[in-house]
């Protein structure tokens, strides 16, 4: 993201791929996880982050701060095939472009 970042982190299989605006001051880009969240779902890859409020496009800040929903979190079975993983892969890059596009915060 144009001045932004998302840095993955995890152990195992359970891995957090977290949406900042800013590397240094690690200031969270909730809109662009949640566009990346609802574009999954869209697709067919659901990804756990804050409940909606009445519009559907929007999550509720205050629960994101508490929760840290700036943070898409993985938890694939040890079961997952590498067909799965291949998939929810693309659909999470058509996400993230998607993010790109919508909330990257420009920088002078």
């Amino acid at each position: 993201m144009d001045g932004g970042a998302a840095s993955a982190r995890g152990l195992g299989l359970c891995l957090g791929l977290e949406f900042v605006t800013d590397k240094k001051s690690r200031t969270p880009n909730f809109e662009g996880a949640a566009v990346v969240a609802n574009y999954c779902l869209e697709h067919g890859l659901w990804l756990p982050i804050a409940i909606p409020m009445h519009s559907p496009d929007r999550l509720e800040r205050r629960f994101m701060k508490i929760s840290g929903a700036q943070v898409l979190r993985f938890m694939l079975p040890i079961t997952v095939t590498i067909e799965q993983v291949d998939e929810a892969l693309e659909i999470l890059e058509g996400g993230i472009k998607l993010a790109e596009e919508t909330t990257a915060v420009s920088t002078p």
